[in-house]
């Protein structure tokens, strides 16, 4: 958002994108089951950048950058995530179970609301965690990009969006290596070779890390272009 200049005042873009985003996602990308899939990655980047043509000052080249980092960091964002989801499950599910059924006299019903609140607990913190790392990845984006006035060309834009089209071709690839069809049953990497759950985490800090640091990399060099004191 700090990269582009909205239309509108601030408020009233910021509120308008969220609801209509997250509006589409729920109804289309949750229903349609494209959330995980190659076209749903597509389907994202041609809605965040018809938004961006709704609601921000044209600036093609720009618009472009924004759409890939901002999937390409929710997409890696939702696989640290899951991630974490499955590893504190694991460690916290069986423990939670004992003490529901060491209640003395508990019933059946009273186990399955107990579970369900648990679950549900977990699930919020899940969102809350991604929530944070996701803000946490975009105002550093707009924070390290310093000169925003600066016209990119399209090779300076190649060079910006590479690292997001890398990560989105990795969080593909990590998609098919993650999900296992066993005799019909989709069965996660993880359950069976535990160690991919710690690869997978490093493997997308440093592919959030190296689209930071790209950006980082350009701005040193627009300074080192334009003889610029201070960075």
């Amino acid at each position: 958002m700090d990269l582009l200049k909205p239309k509108y005042s601030r408020k009233i873009t910021i509120t308008f994108w969220v609801l209509i985003y997250l509006g589409i996602y729920l109804l289309i990308y949750k229903k349609l089951g494209l959330n995980w899939d190659i076209v749903g990655i597509i389907v994202n980047l041609i809605f965040i950048f018809l938004l961006q043509f709704v609601f921000m000052t044209r600036d093609y080249q720009r618009q472009f950058f924004v759409s890939l980092s901002f999937v390409a960091g929710k997409e890696l964002i939702k696989y640290v995530t899951s991630v974490l989801y499955y590893l504190v499950s694991g460690m916290t599910g069986d423990v939670v179970m004992k003490m529901i059924l060491s209640v003395e006299g508990i019933t059946m019903a009273r186990v399955n609301v107990l579970s369900n609140i648990y679950l549900f607990l977990l699930n919020m913190i899940s969102v809350a965690v991604y929530v944070l790392i996701f803000y946490m990845y975009l105002k550093m984006l707009g924070k390290k990009f310093v000169y925003k006035d600066y016209e990119t060309s399209v090779i300076e834009n190649v060079f910006l969006i590479f690292p997001c089209v890398t990560a989105l071709c990795i969080s593909v690839t990590l998609r098919l290596l993650i999900l296992q069809a066993n005799n019909g049953m989709i069965t996660l990497v993880y359950e069976t070779i535990p160690a991919v759950s710690f690869w997978v985490i490093i493997i997308c800090i440093l592919l959030l890390g190296s689209i930071i640091a790209t950006i980082m990399l350009f701005q040193y060099l627009i300074q080192h272009k334009y003889g610029i004191s201070h960075f």
